[in-house]
């Protein structure tokens, strides 16, 4: 191998909530700095799944959202106002993640109303859903992603 060589290493980590993709670009001038190298992107991705494990809960898949709403769920997207502003979910209203422990108190005054909230992907809503229920709420529903509640509603 010659100092010119360059290599690609793709890792990818997927669960049913997240997928994260990370791509390493090696440039080897010794096996010292492909080992530094490789070291750098397994911190990387450890702490990829080190962030999902903190902020990441399991999305509630066996709730009956329709039958949630039916009963005078509040629906919250914890998206940021410019995801909010493009595709949503017509009944929800916005409290970005960041904002939730805040606003949701201020909005919501019957902590046991059921709460179901949904972002991207699945991981703002699971951090949402922790931060939620430490704040006293006490029928927290992590829908997951945006794709996975507008099928459930139809929309």
């Amino acid at each position: 191998m010659n100092d010119k060589t360059v290599r690609l290493c793709k890792c990818v980590l997927h669960d049913k909530q997240t997928s994260f993709i990370v791509r390493f670009h090696f440039t080897h001038f010794g096996r010292k700095d492909m080992n530094s190298n490789l070291q750098t992107g397994l911190i990387i991705v450890g702490g990829f799944v080190l962030l999902k494990l903190i902020f990441g809960s399991k999305i509630d898949r066996k709730a009956d959202i329709k039958q949630l709403m039916k009963e005078g769920g509040i629906i919250i997207d914890v998206r940021t106002p410019g995801e909010f502003n493009g595709r949503r979910i017509k009944e929800a209203i916005n409290i970005p993640v960041n904002q939730i422990a805040q606003e949701a108190p201020k909005k919501i005054k019957d902590k046991s109303k059921p709460v179901i909230v949904y972002c991207h992907s699945g991981a703002r809503s699971g951090a949402a859903k922790k931060i939620l229920l430490k704040a006293g709420f006490t029928n927290v529903i992590n829908a997951g992603s945006l794709h996975r509640i507008s099928s459930i509603l139809g929309q």
